[in-house]
């Protein structure tokens, strides 16, 4: 590899890198000015036979793999995102607690009241009602400490709550737990008293409400 093709090389590379900080960009500079002042034309070897060419080769070949692989600022970016992945994660996780229990615990109540009867159906609102609200009201927080770490650093991709999808889903996360308190009620939240057939009517608008909010969470209408 002849010098010219190297210092080629090394200023398309350059010029892939994302982030200019000035320290950056004299790096950049310093790298192929040592190049220029390389006395060596026949090939890569021969940059190793002095300590100053030896070290202008370990440069370039870092900034060339930071070219090649992604820049310092997507690194910096990745190391941002660990708290919004967390609670991304937790976000996640709740949501698939509370919205499978909503749906499965309603069959498995009536096949426990054919099979054992109402002793069995109560323990399963009692095990439904031991998960549902508090998943849901910990994927409600989440999702609003979401939208708050996603305006750090993130421009026009930054969330929140004057967006359409984020302005309903709020109001239906208020409406979803109301519900769930009604039908499901944790042993620390009975405030309603709620006989079985208005139960089941709240639990089909239950149901309709999570349809809605994962339609809301999944196209993102008016962002």
């Amino acid at each position: 590899m002849a010098r010219p093709v190297v210092i080629a090389q090394a200023q398309m590379f350059v010029g892939d890198l994302d982030i200019w900080d000035i320290w950056l960009g004299k790096l950049c500079r310093l790298v192929i000015d040592e190049f220029h002042r390389c006395s060596s034309t026949t090939g890569v070897r021969q940059f190793a036979t002095a300590p100053q060419k030896r070290r202008c080769w370990v440069i370039y070949l870092t900034l060339r793999s930071l070219g090649q692989s992604t820049s310092l600022a997507s690194m910096i970016a990745a190391l941002w995102d660990t708290p919004y992945n967390i609670v991304y994660l937790v976000h996640i996780f709740s949501v698939i607690l509370g919205v499978g229990m909503a749906f499965i615990a309603p069959m498995i109540a009536v096949r426990a009241r054919r099979s054992s009867g109402h002793a069995m159906q109560d323990l399963v609102n009692e095990t439904a009602s031991k998960i549902m609200f508090p998943m849901f009201l910990v994927a409600g927080i989440a999702g609003g400490a979401m939208v708050g770490l996603s305006g750090q650093g993130a421009g026009d991709k930054a969330y929140n709550f004057q967006q359409t999808w984020l302005s309903v889903g709020g109001a239906l996360w208020i409406v979803i737990l109301v519900l769930t308190a009604a039908i499901y009620p944790p042993n620390w939240l009975r405030v309603f008293n709620i006989g079985e057939d208005r139960k089941a009517m709240l639990g089909g608008i239950l149901h309709l409400s999570l349809a809605v909010m994962l339609v809301l969470m999944t196209w993102k209408f008016g962002r």
